[in-house]
């Protein structure tokens, strides 16, 4: 299904939004060639692609419908643009796109996991605090190496996220606490000693 054009100079874009079904080795080859992931092909993903009018694949975000308990999010998995396309606004506008789409129906804003080691002068997370991400309240429990960033445009979703961040944080100090204590106690070590 063809969604709308973008059109910056001398780049021209289709926008479409694509199914799992319409996974091509194209958009393989693309995720594949920016470090993403080999497969996306998850009976849950969905993708907005940009082409040119040639018909190449320019650009794509995969993407899904996430929950955290009542809230809905549409959590990105994978956003690309080749390098032909870079520079000139069309991740931006694809973002922009699904932030929309998400204002427009039930979900309470967008979602997505970027590594633990980015540091805050990493440009691509830059860019995307440039479009109104920031560290989710409400973060992957246990050792994730990634970490949340969130665009939530609900008040009441904003504040339960950071209800349930704050929980979370004191379950999780509570089981480090528990462990700390069982792997001290001055019983387990005189039983492996005697």
């Amino acid at each position: 299904m063809q969604h709308t054009n973008f059109q910056k100079g001398e780049l021209t874009v289709t926008l479409e939004h694509l199914n799992v079904d319409a996974i091509t080795p194209e958009l393989l080859e693309l995720s594949a060639s920016s470090g993403g992931p080999k497969n996306l092909v998850d009976n849950s993903n969905l993708f907005l692609a940009a082409k040119s009018p040639e018909g190449s694949l320019l650009a794509f975000v995969a993407y899904h419908y996430g929950f955290e308990e009542d809230v809905v999010l549409l959590c990105l998995d994978w956003v690309v643009v080749s390098e032909t396309a870079r520079r000139q606004g069309l991740g931006r506008f694809l973002l922009g796109m699904l932030d929309e789409a998400s204002q427009k129906t039930s979900m309470k804003g967008l979602r997505l996991s970027i590594p633990v080691d980015w540091t805050s002068t990493h440009p691509s997370k830059i860019f995307l605090q440039s479009l109104g991400f920031e560290l989710c309240a409400c973060q992957p429990t246990g050792r994730s190496t990634s970490q949340y960033m969130a665009k939530i445009n609900d008040e009441e979703a904003q504040e339960f996220l950071v209800q349930r961040g704050e929980k979370q944080r004191k379950e999780h100090a509570a089981a480090q606490k528990k462990t700390l204590r069982r792997d001290f106690e001055p019983s387990a070590y005189s039983a492996e000693c005697g």
